[in-house]
């Protein structure tokens, strides 16, 4: 694994040794403001699961969200980032597996609930309604735009240099990849039923919604859990990322 051999502890100590200092200095800059952005958006989906369970106002919420983050992530490092990721993923992944298939029951199946989503947001050529591409170009657009930020994450590179070995590393990565990709297409199908059910719902709502109305009281919890475990995991590592570019 490149990055450990390197023995470097930001990825932008890698532009510096493989450039020179004014590279690495760009580097840091546009990761910070980048990552902060990352930070902000994860704290704000956290703080809308929050606004609908709790009926905090958002702005409250997102001052609340923000302050956990920061406070344990600052008090526990790395270490706590990596126990409370590993407890926040069991949740999510029984929270998402939950909701799929009651989804998609209550859409009455999937032939069903492709009949109802518009052709534009299935269609493999490039749709456009009013500013928004949708189908395939979105598909596109989207891996264009962001598939290149993963070979220089610094959340990524930071989980690998954790890793006990490089062994490890490369083991821990082959794995992740073949669960984003299926829990990729379960949220998917999960989002494309939610606009069936709940149309008029803004997005950012539709699954902390879906849960409370097709959950049973239990099992709601739990999701709603889940969605805020996976705003957590996402979140806090950008602390860390932003602390370590600054220091």
């Amino acid at each position: 694994s490149p990055p450990r051999i390197l023995e470097q502890y930001t990825i932008a100590d890698i532009f510096e040794a493989r450039y020179d200092t004014r590279v690495r200095l760009v580097a840091s800059v546009v990761i910070l403001l980048a990552w902060l952005c990352f930070f902000a958006a994860l704290v704000v989906g956290g703080a809308r699961v929050i606004e609908v369970t709790l009926g905090w106002k958002l702005t409250i919420a997102i001052l609340a969200t923000a302050g956990v983050f920061t406070v344990y992530t600052t008090v526990g490092g790395m270490w706590a980032v990596t126990l409370t990721d590993f407890v926040q993923f069991i949740i999510l992944v029984i929270g998402i597996i939950a909701i799929c298939p009651i989804a998609l029951y209550n859409v009455g199946g999937l032939g069903e609930m492709m009949a109802n989503v518009p052709d534009s947001y299935t269609s493999v050529i490039p749709t456009v309604d009013g500013s928004q591409m949708l189908g395939m170009g979105m598909i596109v657009a989207i891996l264009v735009l962001t598939t290149p930020t993963t070979f220089v994450a610094p959340d990524v590179y930071l989980r690998i240099w954790c890793m006990s070995d490089d062994r490890t590393a490369k083991k821990t990565l082959y794995v992740l990849a073949g669960l984003l990709i299926f829990f990729g297409v379960i949220i998917t199908l999960t989002g494309m039923a939610s606009y069936v059910l709940f149309p008029d719902v803004d997005h950012e709502l539709a699954l902390p919604l879906m849960a409370q109305k097709l959950l049973p009281a239990g099992i709601s919890g739990v999701m709603l859990v889940a969605l805020l475990a996976a705003s957590v995991s996402g979140a806090v590592p950008e602390v860390i990322v932003c602390a370590s570019i600054l220091a």
